[in-house]
């Protein structure tokens, strides 16, 4: 089973209810987000692709954090402003315009992926908010 399927239905079954009042609210998003960041974290470390590898995934709050390592590079062998450029043109910007983001929208979920290189050197870090899909 992929990851995104494995995000999907774990995600189906946050306990989130919309009637409740925003306390009730944040804390059913909280303990939602960290039983489905349980789950993603039991499949790590998973290859992304054939030069990622994501390590971990945390929350905090409305965020969902993807801690990725690009495999064959070093840090000070890449230029992080067009690696940040790459993932944001390919991946980033694409997020409001999928389907399976439609929850995560609702939610108003912020998306961020960290890279670091080989070594665990930080290269780059992108955030979404998804508020900004609506």
């Amino acid at each position: 089973m992929g990851l995104l399927s494995v995000f999907l239905s774990a995600f189906i079954c946050l306990p989130f209810d919309s009637s409740a009042d925003t306390l009730h609210d944040t804390e059913a998003l909280s303990a939602g987000l960290t039983d489905l960041v349980h789950e993603l974290n039991k499949r790590t470390p998973l290859r992304v692709d054939a030069d990622t590898r994501l390590d971990s995934v945390a929350t905090f709050s409305n965020y969902m954090i993807y801690n990725n390592t690009m495999t064959d590079l070093s840090a000070d062998d890449v230029n992080a402003a067009l690696v940040a450029q790459y993932f944001d043109e390919n991946m980033i910007q694409h997020l409001c315009s999928l389907d399976t983001f439609q929850p995560f929208i609702e939610l108003e979920l912020v998306m961020v992926y960290r890279y670091t290189d080989k070594h665990g050197k930080f290269i780059t870090e992108l955030s979404k908010d998804l508020s900004g899909c609506k």
